[in-house]
């Protein structure tokens, strides 16, 4: 058979640093912040650029061709090193290659447990009961386990179970914590019972939280946890594994004293860490040049031969290197059964665990995030579909099983998995026979630990936490906003000083307080619009324009977006003193001096755009309204945001019905004044403020509107000082399409024909003669409901005046207008300009319209030229509303009228 390397690219996994492989040395891991949190990104051995960080393990392809690829990502066996044709020595080929795979799976499962199996206990413990190869039992046994379980009942034939690394800086922390409790007490005969208890507890939870999650499928809660505080986690597991590898390779406890760093910088001892120091730059240089998965692990089996070739070329055995603490002790083999033999009745101290639930909520917390991660890398590494909550199940069974054994958690690791599929492993039955060789391991104890030399063991450890560290704090260093770089920095130095659980802790209150400063930063007010380039659609005549123009510089539109919340607030209060001081520098410089209710302003707060708004925020725009109102400084219109399809309306959200109680209010005080004006000049007697006409007192001083449109033709109804029985809107909403009701007469024909008629039309003729005389050329209709009046696309053949009803007109693209406005006239521009229609026109119940049709018209520019000049002004005046509403599309919601 032959093999040979190609260049298959390689998908990484997102935050694939938490798979916890050591084999993988950190540089095996990819990279956090160049993923983004992306899971369906992808790398090649292209994409790293010469000179750059690289990865420790590539792609390792055994001459598979793309067509094979193909049935990779189908879900079908890949036939490595062979062509897509099967052969007959096809499964000769297969079996070598999967027994190859999984004798390399096998040594680098035992260079791992010698490490972390020994990093479970702290060595500050220095009378440990039983032998410390305890720990490398249970991590042989929860890494069969879980490959036991995942080999039935995962989709990946490759997954490859190992205990939870990461996990270990929680399980030191436990074991510390309740041995001083209990030495503190004279009880540390019951230390080592209560921490193998401690361990159980915490595998079961883990296991009972994985089951829950992907019964109830919620795979995707990874979504919420933010990128930088995992980093952050990262980087204090960093921290810790550094610390685990210089205590392995010297023998000697770690702690911040001054004592113990002397110790370590002393000449033997600094030699015991820096030789695996060393070894670990030499790793990473290899990584560099050679681009083979095989190199890493190859390296560390490489490094007790050389150390054995090395003595024995030296003629010396191991005692004196041992001694001198190169070697591990020689230790008795303990029994396979030890683990269970330590708890005796009545041995564990259930009063001391109580105080570890904080521990075992963080470390749940902390095992959750794994398979929500690795599981979609994996997928897309070997093209296979798989469920997370299928898989989140196996791992609840895997950790319940292990837990019930008084074992440690587990997971499917992503690098050694991947290493497994890209050396040509696969087959359940070799995932089985993996699980037994693991099985086989523990039973027969870890005899050969006291001829391996502690250089491997430290190599491995500080390899792997120099490459979390460098990939947790030093490259986000430039990547990340400062604030999450911060935090990122504080979650590892609390879980290095404190602890892990309160490095947890710590993180949640960092995510909120960093989403916080983050949103203080982005601007709440999006748009500041003056009264100049402000008109709402409702019909205005030239002397209600001549006043609107007159009070521009009071009116004001501030409009907002995203969160509004307590820390932002202040960006909301500033708009509007601004908007204040700028009113007051307009009257200055034109020399007037206003008072009493000539200083008031009007303000349109747009909160359309507005996602979210807290109680504190709701609390402080209801506090800003009533100073307003109580120092007669501004007339307020707010736009709410109008509800998501199912949602809450506004005046039932707790967070707006302050709002709407204080506009009932406005209105109610607002009714008060107009009565008690009332009744003084029913007696007789003056009123109690005489106020310009232009600013009546009944008007309130808050309004709430579902359109910018309906705001600012309310605002420009109290400018115009028309009577609260005619133009007031309900103080809790304007129409649907944005005008007023009760202003209709503001739209009507006559009404329009003294705005848009020129003089010269107009002089001599009363309003109702013009009007009389141009309605004798329109001829009266009666429409039944669901009558189109045309449709889009057709000739225009008529113009509509509406007397009574309601008409929808209804374009390509579905958006649906309606026009209840008597005195509307449709379809003019049109019948003059000869163009096709533009939407459909349909009576929505029964309507009385007037009709102009072609004929007329055309005879109308020959008998009556005056009376065609006006109608050819009232469609100016339409088109010229039509064009302002587009210009101000922005500001202004649509309210068209159909042409």
């Amino acid at each position: 058979m032959s093999l040979h390397v190609g260049a298959l690219e390689r998908e990484r996994s997102p935050l694939s640093e938490l798979d916890g492989s050591p084999a993988s040395g950190g540089a095996a891991r990819k990279s956090i912040v160049r993923q983004a949190f992306n899971p369906g990104s992808t790398w090649t051995a292209s994409d790293e650029v010469e000179g750059e960080d690289s990865p420790s393990w590539h792609s390792l392809s055994y001459g598979t061709p793309a067509g094979q690829r193909d049935e990779i990502a189908a879900g079908r066996e890949p036939l490595l090193g062979a062509a897509p044709s099967r052969r007959p020595l096809d499964g000769v080929v297969r079996f070598m290659q999967r027994a190859c795979a999984l004798a390399i799976m096998s040594v680098l499962l035992l260079i791992e447990c010698v490490p972390f199996g020994l990093a479970f206990f702290p060595a500050s413990w220095e009378r440990f009961p039983v032998p410390r190869a305890l720990g490398i039992q249970m991590f042989l046994l929860s890494s069969a386990l879980a490959q036991a379980v995942f080999a039935l009942s995962s989709k990946f034939e490759v997954g490859t179970g190992l205990m939870m690394c990461e996990n270990i800086p929680f399980m030191t922390q436990i074991a510390t914590d309740v041995r001083a409790q209990l030495a503190a007490q004279g009880r540390e005969d019951e230390a080592l019972p209560t921490v193998l208890a401690a361990y159980s507890l915490s595998t079961l939870l883990v296991g009972g939280s994985f089951l829950a999650l992907g019964h109830m499928r919620l795979g995707a809660v990874i979504a919420l946890i933010p990128p930088y505080i995992i980093l952050g986690c990262i980087g204090g597991i960093g921290v810790f594994i550094v610390q685990t590898g210089l205590e392995i390779s010297t023998g000697v406890p770690f702690n911040w004293q001054l004592d113990t760093l002397r110790t370590l910088c002393s000449a033997q001892t600094g030699a015991l860490w820096l030789l695996p120091l060393g070894l670990s730059a030499a790793l990473r240089l290899l990584s560099r040049l050679v681009r083979s998965p095989m190199l890493t692990p190859l390296f560390f089996v490489a490094i007790p031969l050389v150390a054995h070739a090395a003595l024995r070329a030296a003629g010396r055995s191991l005692a004196e290197p041992r001694v001198r603490r190169w070697f591990f002790e020689e230790a008795p083999t303990p029994d396979w059964w030890l683990l269970w033999s330590v708890y005796r009745h009545g041995s564990i101290a259930w009063d001391v665990l109580p105080s570890q639930l904080g521990t075992f909520g963080a470390l749940t917390a902390f095992s959750l995030i794994h398979v929500p991660i690795n599981v979609p890398s994996l997928s897309m590494t070997t093209g296979t579909l798989a469920d997370i909550d299928g898989e989140l199940r196996a791992h609840g069974v895997a950790n319940l099983l292990s837990g019930a054994l008084g074992c440690l958690p587990n997971y499917v690791c992503y690098s050694n998995s991947a290493l497994y599929y890209k050396c040509g492993g696969g087959g359940r039955g070799f995932s089985a026979a993996l699980a037994l060789v693991l099985g086989a391991a523990f039973v027969a104890g870890p005899t050969a630990i006291h001829v391996l030399p502690r250089c491997m063991a430290g190599t491995l450890l500080l390899h792997m936490g120099v490459e979390l560290l460098r990939e947790a704090i030093v490259q986000p260093f430039a990547r990340l906003d400062r604030i999450e770089y911060t935090a990122v920095v504080l979650i590892a130095v609390v879980m290095t000083s404190a602890g892990m659980a309160q490095g947890l802790l710590v993180s949640g209150v960092l995510c909120l307080l960093t989403f916080v400063l983050q949103s203080s930063r982005v601007p709440v007010v999006c748009k500041v619009a003056h009264g100049a380039s402000l008109r709402s659609s409702a019909w205005r005549n030239i002397a209600e324009i001549d006043v609107l123009a007159a009070h521009a510089q009071r009116l004001y539109l501030i409009g907002l977006q995203g969160a509004l919340f307590f820390a932002n607030f202040a960006q909301l209060s500033g708009a509007i003193d601004a908007a204040i001081a700028k009113s007051r520098a307009a009257d200055a410089a034109a020399g007037a001096a206003p008072r009493g209710h000539d200083r008031r302003i009007f303000l349109v707060i747009d909160m359309s755009a507005v996602t979210t708004l807290d109680t504190a925020a709701a609390k402080a725009l209801e506090k800003t309204c009533a100073e307003l109102r109580e120092l007669q400084l501004a007339h307020v219109a707010l736009v709410l945001p109008t509800p998501p399809k199912g949602g809450c309306e506004p005046e039932h959200d707790p967070a707006y019905s302050h709002l709407f109680r204080a506009a009932r209010a406005c209105a109610a005080a607002a009714d008060a004044r107009v009565s008690a004006s009332s009744s003084a000049s029913a007696r007789g007697a003056q009123p109690t403020a005489a106020l310009p006409p232009a600013l009546p007192a009944e008007w309130p001083m808050l309004h709430i509107a579902h359109t910018v449109d309906g705001a600012v033709a309310w605002c420009e109804e109290v400018m115009l000082g028309r009577t609260r029985a005619r133009a007031r809107a309900d103080a809790l909403g304007a129409s649907a399409g944005g005008v007023l009701r009760g202003t209709s007469s503001a739209n009507s024909l006559e009404a329009m024909l003294l705005a848009v008629a020129p003089s010269s039309a107009t002089r001599g003729n009363d309003s109702p003669r013009l009007r009389d005389e141009l309605l004798a050329w329109f001829a009266p209709r009666t429409v039944e409901e669901g009558t189109v009046l045309w449709r889009e696309g057709e000739r225009s053949e008529q113009a509509l005046v509406l007397l009574d009803g309601v008409l929808e007109a209804v374009d390509e693209a579905g958006a649906a207008q309606r026009t209840d406005v008597s005195g509307c006239m449709l379809g003019e521009f049109g019948l003059i300009t000869g163009e096709h229609r533009q939407n459909t026109l349909r009576a929505l119940c029964g309507c009385s319209l007037y009709e102009l049709t072609r004929e007329r018209w055309v005879q109308m520019g020959d008998e009556a030229p005056r009376l065609a000049f006006v109608l050819a002004c009232v469609a100016l005046k339409y088109a010229g509303n039509r064009l302002h509403q587009v210009a101000f599309s922005a500001l202004h919601s649509s309210s068209a009228v159909p042409v």
